[in-house]
C-alpha cells in the first residue's frame, strides 16, 4: 500500500492541456535555397505561437556572414569564437532591453557554429583536425559542446524567445535492414550532434525543391526526361527515405517554402 508520504512532489502537478511557450525551429536544405530569407520574415512568429501583445522582430545572430543583402538586425560572428559566441548569446538573452523589441533568435548557421567549436576542441587538445583524436574522442567533445549550447538556447526559450537554428544539408549513406541502401539528405554536420540537435527541435523541416518532369519521345523507342520548368520550393516536416524531417506540433506534412504560410499553418494548431 503506497503512503500519501511516498509520492513523489511532482505527481501533485498533473498538468492538462495546451501549453504555450516560444518554439525550437531547425531548418536546413542545399546552398541557396531560401534558409536565411525564410527566417529574417519570422517578424510575427511569437505572435501566432505564445500570443505576444506586440509584434517584435527577429535578431540573426549571423556566423556565416550570409545576411549582407537582407533587411534584419544582425549580430556579426564570422570572425567570433565559439567561446564568444556563446558569451554573445547569453548576454543578449538576459538582456532586459533585447527582450522588449526582440522575440525571435536565429542561428545562421548551425553547422558554421559546429565548426567553430571543432576549432576549439582543436586548438584546446593541440591537434590539427578533429579526427586526429583517437577513438571518437574529439567528436564526443564536440557534442558535449553542442549539449552545452543548446542548455543555452533552453534559457532563451525559458525567456520566451522563439530559437530558429539554420543549417546545410549533406547527403549520407543510408545501410537499412529492411529497405535498400541509398542516398539520404541530413544536417552537414557530425551524425551524434546532429541526432541531439534534431532531439531538441520541435519542427525539423528539410527545405527543397520539388521539380515535374516529363517525358518526350525522340522516336526509335527511345524517351528523354525534361522538367516542365515549374518548379517549386518546399518545406517537408516528415521523415521520409529521402530525408531527415520531424514534427512534434500536428503541421501539414509539407508546405510552400514561405514564411506567411508557415505562420498560418502554425496558427491553425496553435
Amino acid at each position: 500500500m503506497i503512503k500519501p508520504t511516498d509520492y513523489s512532489e511532482f505527481f501533485m502537478k498533473i498538468q492538462r492541456g495546451k501549453q504555450k511557450r516560444a518554439g525550437r525551429f531547425c531548418f536546413y536544405g542545399t546552398d541557396g535555397i531560401g534558409k536565411t530569407f525564410f527566417a529574417s520574415a519570422m517578424k510575427r512568429l511569437a505572435e501566432k505561437i505564445i500570443a505576444t501583445e506586440q509584434s517584435k522582430k527577429t535578431l540573426l545572430l549571423d556566423i556565416e556572414k550570409g545576411s549582407f543583402a537582407l533587411d534584419v538586425a544582425r549580430i556579426e560572428l564570422a570572425d567570433a569564437s565559439y567561446v564568444d559566441i556563446g558569451k554573445t548569446t547569453r548576454s543578449f538573452i538576459n538582456d532586459e532591453d533585447i527582450k522588449k523589441e526582440f522575440n525571435t533568435i536565429v542561428i545562421d548557421s548551425f553547422d558554421w557554429l559546429v565548426t567553430k567549436i571543432e576549432n576549439h576542441v582543436c586548438t584546446k587538445g593541440q591537434k590539427n583536425s578533429i579526427s586526429d583524436f583517437e577513438y571518437g574522442t574529439g567528436y564526443t567533445k564536440v557534442f558535449e559542446a553542442v549539449c552545452d549550447y543548446l542548455e543555452t538556447l533552453d534559457e532563451a526559450i525559458e525567456a520566451g524567445f522563439n530559437v530558429i537554428i539554420l543549417a546545410h544539408s549533406k547527403k549520407t549513406q543510408v545501410e537499412d535492414p529492411i529497405s535498400p541502401s541509398r542516398l539520404r539528405y541530413d544536417l552537414a554536420i557530425h551524425w551524434k550532434s546532429g541526432n541531439r540537435l534534431k532531439e531538441w527541435c520541435d519542427l525539423v523541416g528539410f527545405m527543397y525543391l520539388k521539380s515535374e518532369f516529363r517525358e518526350e519521345e525522340l522516336g526509335f523507342n527511345k524517351t528523354i526526361t525534361r522538367s516542365k520548368g515549374k518548379d517549386r520550393r518546399m518545406i517537408s516536416f516528415c521523415e521520409n527515405a529521402n530525408w531527415e524531417a520531424k514534427s512534434r506540433i500536428p503541421i501539414k506534412q509539407e508546405i510552400d517554402l514561405d514564411y506567411e504560410t508557415f505562420a498560418s499553418e502554425l496558427a491553425k494548431v496553435s
